[in-house]
């Protein structure tokens, strides 16, 4: 298997416009985790890392927003976003005994990384996509801990990039600026906030 079985399961599920849904970042990557089980020369799981990390150099082109649209949300990027979330998550979960790495990485670190710069292109200025902030807030709810573990500068540089692009937010819609305090606070709760704080921002959960 090589980049063409990839690329065709990491599209399976898009929809309209192309655009693969939130919603379809689980099935997929639990069907690339059952390839990726399955397999014994890791050639899919090696075409798999090499396709995402392509995908992110190449963000503007491949995962950008919609010609001609009026609309900041990048939604292939973002999906992404979810994918690549779903596929770390389910790696580290079932603790494969995987030989394949990519520059002496392995593979869940090389997905992490990944992701953690996708997170940092989310506030990248000018912040006006509430979509991608709502991702992001996401991801981090996931993943939070493990880059605080595994890639600590990494972390420090996105949350850096999260406090300016809320410090900067005055012309931003006040949902961007409420779920940039979120990220903030999420941090300082580690990763986890309590139950008082989301009764505070969402009180129709009472």
């Amino acid at each position: 298997m090589g980049n063409g079985t990839v690329r065709r399961c990491m599209k399976r599920g898009r929809g309209h416009q192309t655009r693969i849904r939130l919603h379809y970042s689980l099935p997929i990557s639990r069907l690339c985790i059952s390839i990726i089980a399955k397999e014994k020369k890791e050639t899919f799981l090696e075409a798999l890392l090499n396709t995402c990390r392509q995908w992110y150099q190449e963000r503007d082109k491949v995962l950008g927003a919609m010609q001609n649209s009026k609309n900041p949300s990048r939604p292939r990027f973002t999906s992404f976003m979810a994918f690549l979330t779903e596929m770390f998550c389910q790696l580290k979960r079932r603790q494969l005994q995987l030989r394949t790495e990519c520059d002496g990485v392995p593979p869940p670190l090389v997905l992490l990384t990944v992701l953690g710069k996708c997170c940092e292109d989310c506030v990248q200025p000018p912040v006006r996509s509430l979509s991608e902030i709502e991702c992001l807030f996401f991801v981090l709810t996931c993943i939070g801990r493990d880059l605080e573990t595994h890639l600590p500068q990494q972390l420090e540089s996105l949350l850096a990039g999260v406090r300016d692009a809320f410090l900067n937010s005055a012309a931003s819609a006040p949902a961007i600026r409420r779920t940039l305090l979120q990220l903030i606070e999420l941090q300082a709760s580690h990763w986890q906030l309590p139950g008082n704080t989301v009764l505070y921002y969402y009180p129709s959960s009472k």
